[in-house]
């Protein structure tokens, strides 16, 4: 662009033209036309100029709308995943929690240690073998903590075959729940929990069952029957440790907080 210089006549012709001032005619109006065009001239060059500076700064401003957009949807979505994680964690916790204080319960108790002999083999190979239902459990425990459901699964499976009328069994089916829960296989995980509630209603880890029932139910969409789920809770297990998560969510899914959540039934 060219710069205008201190042109002392051209300016006066800008602002005279600007006032509406008539030009007057005489000897020197070529030259102030010729100055008047350079002038127009540069001044539409600076509105040219201006525009392009406008349409850069529009384009970057949505270019950074856009950046923007996406920074708050990928942390929606690490905050999200994070939530899912806390909750498996939680769960977790509460099996272990559940674990140790049974297995003090127990040890309190002096009660046999479970144990089964089975043959394997035949003829001269046969031999027997003897089977530990708290082994068989342990081994279940570190199958799921390499992250191998599926081995967990079968040894789990294996354990109900062999102890089904054991005390521990409602571990088992809880247990077999996680697997698939930890897998997204709601549907799986979900009759594996109710199992566990229906057949032991007295075990100390009844009331998490249904509390995973719940959760299962609400990740397949089935709102009503989560419902149910912590009704069942509320009203059955008024002294869980965990009561008032499962006060919480049934409000949650109630989407009617004001209204008070069952009374517990009377002994």
């Amino acid at each position: 662009m060219r710069v205008i210089t201190g042109d002392l006549t051209r300016t006066i012709l800008l602002l005279l033209l600007a006032a509406g001032v008539p030009l007057a005619c005489g000897p020197g109006r070529g030259q102030m036309q010729r100055d008047l065009t350079v002038a127009r001239e540069d001044i539409d060059q600076l509105y040219q100029q201006n525009a392009q500076t406008q349409k850069a700064l529009e384009s970057r401003l949505a270019a950074f709308e856009a950046r923007q957009s996406r920074e708050s949807e990928m942390t929606r979505r690490v905050l999200t995943d994070l939530e899912q994680r806390v909750v498996e964690l939680q769960e977790q916790m509460g099996a272990v929690r559940s674990q140790a204080e049974e297995m003090r319960h127990r040890s309190q108790q002096d009660q046999p240690r479970e144990r089964v002999a089975i043959n394997v083999g035949q003829g001269d190979a046969a031999s027997t073998v003897v089977i530990e239902g708290s082994q068989l459990l342990l081994d279940a425990q570190n199958a799921m903590g390499r992250q191998d459901y599926a081995g967990a699964r079968a040894t789990l499976h294996e354990y109900l075959r062999q102890f089904q009328r054991s005390e521990r069994a409602v571990d088992a089916y809880i247990w077999i729940g996680d697997t698939y829960y930890y897998e997204k296989d709601w549907a799986n995980a979900r009759a594996a929990y109710e199992v566990a509630a229906r057949q032991f209603p007295k075990s100390p880890r009844a009331p998490e069952a249904l509390m995973k029932v719940a959760l299962t139910n609400e990740n397949l969409g089935a709102v009503d029957e989560a419902v149910d789920a912590l009704e069942q809770l509320l009203r059955a297990y008024p002294n869980w440790e965990q009561i008032e998560r499962a006060r919480d969510m049934y409000l949650r899914l109630r989407k009617n907080p004001p209204v008070a959540p069952p009374k517990p039934t009377q002994p």
